[in-house]
């Protein structure tokens, strides 16, 4: 039922989407509307979130739009969806395929799915911008990225499904969404084997593959391959989906395609579209690009100077800028649709101002309310060893060398970059300049425009460190993974669509080739899913109902809590990774005093020692009666939980016998609520009287 339920919204606001914006699309408009619509969804999501707007009425713009087209249309704008049977025949077979996968390898308590659950339950349970930090007394969550959080919690309050459920459902909605616009960008690039490069999420990178050979299993040589260059993690889209994970780098790659796809059809299509296309295709960028700091900020550092990039390729593409003429009896908005038709450097204008203002107002109260701890820029001095990269990246590379063999032939001198970098141990960072030169000397077309972007993905990963080595790495290569794997499938795809004799085989060896490469990549992955071996569910909380005990009808009952509370539970000094601390809060969206504070320095950059004490405060709630009242409301904590892990932990639990109320008493699980509530304790518990 919730499989149908959130596959019937996603199919009802991609029809709103598609009829809307089919004129400024044309052709490709039933898939891109795909992505483009939970985008749309997402931008409802936060400002219904920020003014308080019941989540049900932000399906009214998708509503209007389908009456609109049926007023202007009547049934023929039904009919059109039949149109393109294909295309919805695709996604649901996406989505479908992935859910499965969904079923079988999500995950909780495992990685960093706790972290994401518990901002989803936050956001479900109290939606308010920005959303309460669940493992800090419910302060404002101000220091980390949310928009992905709050896009499925809107879809749990719209269609009424369980956010558990939601939460596993989340991995097939962006992975479909990703799929549609892969093959938008397919239609753009290519007139044959269109499906081909929707193998960049379906397929494993190289090392996968060299391990493979070497003879690890295939669950072991997938996890290899994400641990290969020293002290990183390589991270890639497909991994991301087979390993469920619901975390910001894979829960926006939708956007990013979304805007790959916008850029590329505003670049391409340049001089065949009038100023309002020009100016709509540019909202529609700056839409995509506004909502990257809030799904992902790591990603604005690539795509912003993409941005740049592609008014640059504009204007070096078509310098005599002539737009198609368009009728509109308006003064002033014709001056300046003029303008950027036919003036001089308008597509500079139109990239490199239009597009980043109106990306930064569109999302301004995140901004304004946003307060993250930004570390300092290093230049990166551990280099990634050549054997590593080409592990992650051989085939790629490979791929370049082929596509710039012609123009390297003819200028060989920039061949001495990698070899000078070699010197001093970059040869990487070499190898990723030397691309960029070719590529820029080349200039062939706006298929350059994607490598480019790629490599700079690349390049900034190797030659900087933001943070630490390992999150750096992480964050640019995914994007580049993901960019210049689409780069290696759309030039096979060209260069299958102009071998004369795969051309002269006509319809079925096309499909033939694609259905073996497509079906084996599907199948491969439903292998790694089933080998997990816990039984396939929709709720991500299923698995851990033997561990949880007790604790699952509490987790339901606080979620049913009204009001704002914060909850004393079991921490935990000395482990800062994943454990069961912090268990209450995250699948509750109750603020706990205290959860993964590990997570709350490296955000907020705290002091260590100052975490440490409100662990030591927290722990001494359930030790000394004399204190329990003391140390709550220090912690400004007004419910205290004891469970399995609580008993486990402290053996004897000690509670004051005054001052609490016992509200939950079920399967041997206890949940006080203090009875006067105390604004906060001036003093430390610990060294007053």
């Amino acid at each position: 039922e919730a499989f149908i339920l959130i596959l019937s919204l996603l199919l009802f606001i991609q029809i709103a989407t598609m009829v809307t914006f089919r004129k400024l699309f044309g052709k490709i408009s039933p898939s891109i509307s795909f992505p483009l619509s939970l985008l749309l969804l997402s931008f409802f999501g936060f400002y219904g979130t920020f003014f308080h707007i019941p989540p049900q009425f932000l399906l009214v713009p998708f509503i209007a739009s389908v009456v609109y087209a049926f007023y202007r249309s009547g049934l023929s704008c039904v009919v059109s969806c039949f149109d393109t049977i294909r295309i919805y025949i695709l996604y649901i077979i996406s989505f479908s395929f992935m859910s499965v996968i969904s079923a079988y390898s999500m995950v909780i308590g495992t990685s960093e799915n706790v972290t994401d659950l518990s901002i989803l339950m936050s956001l479900w349970r109290d939606p308010v911008i920005p959303p309460h930090d669940v493992w800090l007394g419910g302060i404002p969550l101000d220091v980390y990225y949310y928009l992905s959080h709050l896009l499925f919690a809107t879809i749990s309050h719209i269609t009424g499904i369980s956010p558990d459920i939601i939460f596993s459902l989340a991995i097939p909605t962006v992975f479909a969404a990703t799929i549609m616009g892969l093959y938008s960008l397919s239609e753009l690039f290519l007139e044959r084997f269109k499906y081909l490069p929707l193998l960049t999420i379906l397929v494993p990178n190289g090392a996968f593959f060299v391990f493979l050979l070497s003879g690890k299993a295939l669950n072991e040589a997938l996890h290899m391959s994400i641990w290969v260059i020293t002290n990183t993690v390589n991270e890639y889209p497909y991994y991301s989906f087979v390993m469920a994970e619901f975390h910001a780098h894979s829960m926006s790659l939708f956007n990013q395609v979304l805007l790959l796809v916008v850029l590329c059809l505003l670049v391409k299509r340049w001089n065949d579209i009038n100023g309002i296309h020009r100016i709509g295709l540019a909202s529609v960028a700056a839409f995509s690009f506004g909502a990257m700091f809030p799904f992902n900020t790591w990603e604005v550092a690539i795509y912003g100077p993409g941005i740049f990039l592609a008014g640059y390729w504009a204007y070096r593409m078509h310098p005599e800028n002539h737009g198609v003429s368009r009728k509109n009896n308006l003064e002033i908005p014709n001056r300046f649709l003029t303008y950027i038709e036919s003036g001089s450097y308008s597509s500079m204008v139109i990239f490199w101002v239009f597009i980043p203002v109106l990306s930064i107002v569109l999302y301004l109260p995140y901004h304004i309310y946003q307060h993250s701890v930004y570390y300092g820029l290093q230049l990166n001095t551990a280099p990634s060893e050549p054997v590593q990269f080409l592990l992650l990246f051989g085939p790629i590379i490979l791929a370049l060398f082929i596509l710039l063999r012609d123009i390297i032939w003819k200028k060989p001198i920039f061949v001495a970059i990698p070899i000078v970098f070699a010197i001093p141990g970059y040869l990487v960072l070499g190898l990723i300049l030397m691309f960029l030169c070719y590529f820029f000397l080349r200039r062939v077309e706006i298929f350059d425009f994607l490598a480019i972007l790629g490599l700079w993905a690349l390049f900034v990963s190797e030659i900087i460190t933001y943070s630490d080595r390992f999150n750096t790495v992480f964050k640019f290569q995914y994007c580049a993974a993901l960019i210049l794997g689409l780069l290696l499938w759309v030039s096979i795809s060209r260069f299958l669509q102009n071998n004369t004799r795969i051309h002269n085989g006509g319809y079925y060896i096309e499909r033939g080739i694609q259905g073996v490469c497509i079906i084996g990549a599907i199948v491969v992955a439903l292998l790694f899913a089933v080998s997990y071996g816990h039984s396939p569910s929709i709720d991500a909380l299923s698995p851990l109902a033997p561990y949880l005990g007790g604790d699952s009808d509490a987790i339901l009952f606080l979620r049913s809590l009204p009001g704002e509370h914060v909850i004393v539970e079991l921490s935990n000094r000395t482990i800062g990774g994943y454990h069961p601390y912090g268990r209450i809060s995250s699948f509750s969206g109750v603020p706990a005093a205290v959860g993964w504070w590990s997570h709350e320095i490296q955000w907020r950059r705290l002091d260590p020692q100052q975490m440490d004490l409100r662990v030591t405060i927290n722990n001494e709630a359930y030790k000394d009666p004399n204190r329990t009242l003391q140390c709550m409301d220090y912690l400004k904590a007004d419910l205290l939980y004891v469970g399995t892990q609580e008993k486990k932990e402290f053996q004897s639990i000690n509670l004051p016998k005054e001052g609490l109320n016992m509200i939950y008493d079920k399967n041997g699980v206890y949940i006080f609520e203090r009875i006067d509530k105390n604004p906060g304790f001036p003093k430390n518990p610990l060294t007053s009287s």
